[in-house]
């Protein structure tokens, strides 16, 4: 006997079809992983719904941050560190019993604030490093006298 293909309303429900014929799901864990990503690189809503492509409106992706209980009040700011420069900004942080995030932010508020960018950043031009010795000794036994530990 050939048995017959089972028809939508006879599958048992997935994660893309559930109430039967009633409903797929349309959108993929993947689709909504690229949104969650674009939102914690701290882009705006508009330009999320513009990125993902589809036609989907800005107050679909606010209303998708406030189901995931995400706070969107404030703008967030990716900032590319080393793996060094990350370990001293851990280490910074707990000695003063806060986040980096929190570490970073108030830095970074306080030098926007009173126009300090000068008086942190030195922008004098770095010697180039000697071909035959691998570098600057001072420079690296000054890196060396820094270390975390």
């Amino acid at each position: 006997m050939l048995e017959e293909t089972p028809t939508v309303t006879e599958l048992p429900p997935t994660s893309r079809q559930r109430g039967g014929s009633f409903f797929i799901e349309t959108r993929t864990g993947a689709y909504y992983g690229q949104l969650g990503y674009l939102t914690g690189l701290g882009r705006s809503a508009e330009n999320i719904a513009e990125a993902m492509g589809d036609g989907i409106h800005p107050a679909y992706v606010r209303t998708l941050w406030r189901r995931w209980g995400l706070e969107t009040a404030e703008a967030r700011c990716m900032v590319p560190l080393t793996n060094p420069e990350r370990a001293m900004l851990a280490w910074r942080a707990e000695k003063r019993g806060m986040t980096p995030e929190e570490w970073l932010r108030r830095i970074a508020a306080a030098a926007i604030r009173e126009d300090l960018y000068s008086a942190i950043v030195d922008e004098t031009p770095v010697p180039p490093k000697c071909p035959t010795r691998g570098g600057d000794r001072q420079s690296a036994a000054f890196r060396a006298s820094r270390r975390i530990g």
